[in-house]
């Protein structure tokens, strides 16, 4: 907990920064982060730059995207090293019981 990966990204006005990614709470099923502004979640369509669940997928292996935040945005973040978790939680949010 509380692991912080460091990267470099464009902060959202085409110039490089420093990115803090912080592992706010892991266990065996899922993780949460915090995803600061300028980095991208999920990979864009044409690869332009690693995104988070890049960096993830590098460390855990399969990752398991349910939403996702804007790159210009900052906040928490859910990723799931499990499928089943991945399933339940996309249930949850469909049906607003999150």
């Amino acid at each position: 907990m509380g692991e912080t990966v460091n990267e470099n990204h464009e902060n959202g006005s085409g110039k490089k920064g420093h990115a803090e990614i912080v592992t706010i709470f892991e266990n065996d099923r899922f993780i949460v982060l915090n995803k600061p502004a300028g980095v991208l979640s999920i990979p864009d369509r044409i690869q332009s730059e690693p995104s988070l669940k890049d960096m993830l997928i590098g460390k855990y292996g399969s990752i398991f995207t349910v939403h996702r935040l804007d790159k210009i945005l900052e906040g928490e973040l859910d990723e799931f090293t499990e499928a089943l978790a991945a399933e339940d939680r996309r249930r949850a949010l469909e049906t607003s019981t999150v």
